[in-house]
């Protein structure tokens, strides 16, 4: 195939954190509050292997919180963008990769922690179900990354869906939704591969002009390196200056790399992993002085020799946080009355992903977004409500665990609760009437009900909510 230079630059690239600061839990973020932003991933590959590689840093106009209990900066240098993720294989990320809502909110989101989860130490966590009498876990390392964009789709789509819905258009319009994955392997042959995934959110309307962020995913095919393959994405106006040796610098290795260029294809078809990774340094560094605010801390680098066993370093002193997104089935634009279920708009959605990396017994989260009720009863312990409508609604709360309710609407509406059981959702509170009784009961009828994981016999069932 003929190499190429992966060149996308991005307006306002967010990376692998952002802090939004909320106040009095409206759905509309503070015009002050700051979008931490900026990042260069680099993958240098020929047919001696593949050099990847990112930054650290994560900045925003507004102080934000690097770690609980440390004073708020305006930049951090402690964000993960490079997870090896197969015996080799590494990804890494860049863009809308994190929400943090204050007070914090069950969608709170970091890619780098979910994936710090999901891969461990030696790749990919793959969880088989079996039919024997106990679900087995069984943890495995992948052996390359192509077979990993399908899992970052079904598994992060509804994740960074999730997080967006706490926004709205205003303060999070859809270039800053984006985000990518890009991917690097080498198989048994010595083959390597490389391949990128885009995230691209936007916003559409549900009825009643109710803002919903929805993600369309694309990839490319996968291609095979036969020659020089670079790729750059993020903050990558130095390191494309530099590639196409059109950076004006006395460093040796720029110098070394631009004899090479000069030299033909097979002049950087030849370079040494040794080589690419210390061009993948200069570029590290070049791009920091030109972009001190928004590139910056230890460089992350991975080195994949085909021949040879690979190495990464820069991650120590990172983030070591490892957490899951919720377990929830998304329910979005949909109607629900006593004779119809059906559609609200372009953004119709009933979705459920399950990666079998929590507990099975575990209660699953339905999460409303932009539907609408009227005239029914619906469950509220352990589910999530945003951008909402109830009409004549009676809600109805065993008080096992409180709701996550916020920017909704709401027109005479009840919540029927246990005697002596304390109701801690202030939005609900402050427009529902609150009906104490001695026993609060679900029956069909009743929307949103507990769904879990069943054992039948020898295997494991799951009913659909509200179907």
């Amino acid at each position: 195939m003929r190499a190429h230079l992966k060149s996308r630059v991005l307006a306002a690239l967010l990376t692998s954190a952002f802090c939004l600061p909320w106040a009095n839990a409206q759905v509309s973020a503070s015009g002050s509050a700051g979008l931490a932003s900026g990042t260069l991933n680099l993958i240098l590959a020929n047919k001696n292997g593949f050099v990847i590689a990112a930054d650290s840093r994560m900045s925003s106009d507004t102080p934000f919180e690097c770690e609980k209990g440390l004073p708020k900066r305006l930049y951090c240098d402690n964000s993960q963008k490079l997870f090896k993720t197969g015996n080799r294989s590494a990804m890494v990320i860049a863009g809308f990769a994190a929400g943090r809502a204050e007070p914090p909110s069950p969608f709170d989101l970091v890619v780098a922690s979910v994936l710090r989860k999901s891969f461990g130490p030696c790749g990919q966590r793959i969880f088989q179900v079996t039919t024997g009498p106990e679900p087995k876990g069984e943890v495995v390392c992948a052996p390359d990354a192509m077979a990993l964009p399908v899992w970052a789709q079904i598994d992060l789509v509804p994740a960074l869906t999730a997080v967006a819905s706490l926004y709205d258009p205003e303060h999070l319009p859809s270039d800053k939704m984006f985000f990518v994955t890009s991917f690097a392997s080498i198989d048994k042959q010595g083959k390597i591969s490389i391949q990128q995934q885009y995230f691209n959110g936007h916003w559409v309307y549900a009825s009643g002009n109710v803002p919903v962020p929805v993600y369309s995913v694309s990839r490319t095919p996968g291609d095979v390196v036969d020659r020089f393959y670079p790729v750059a994405e993020g903050i990558n106006d130095i390191a494309l200056q530099v590639l196409r040796g059109q950076y004006e610098s006395p460093d040796p290795t720029i110098r070394s790399y631009y004899r090479r260029l000069l030299a033909g294809p097979s002049g950087r078809d030849s370079m040494t992993v040794s080589e690419m990774r210390e061009l993948a340094r200069v570029i590290l560094r070049e791009t920091r002085k030109a972009h001190r605010n928004f590139v910056g801390g230890p460089d992350q680098i991975g080195v994949f020799p085909v021949k040879g066993q690979p190495s990464i370093s820069g991650l120590a002193g990172l983030s070591k946080d490892k957490q899951l997104t919720p377990r929830f089935f998304l329910n979005s634009c949909l109607v629900y009355d006593k004779d119809h279920r059906g559609s609200n708009g372009p953004c119709m959605n009933g979705t459920l992903h399950e990666d079998f990396m929590r507990p099975l017994d575990e209660v699953i989260a339905q999460f409303f977004l932009a539907s609408r009720f009227k005239d029914v009863s619906v469950a509220i312990d352990n589910n999530y409500f945003v951008r909402s409508e109830f009409d004549g609604v009676t809600f109805k709360y065993t008080g096992k665990k409180p709701p996550f309710a916020l920017g909704n609407t709401y027109n005479d509406c009840s919540v029927e609760l246990p005697e002596g059981v304390d109701f801690n959702s202030p939005e609900i509170s402050a427009h529902c009437r609150l009906i104490r009784m001695k026993n609060v009961s679900l029956d069909q009828s009743t929307l949103g009900r507990p769904v879990q994981y069943q054992k039948v016999g020898g295997s494991i069932r799951l009913t659909l909510p509200n179907r």
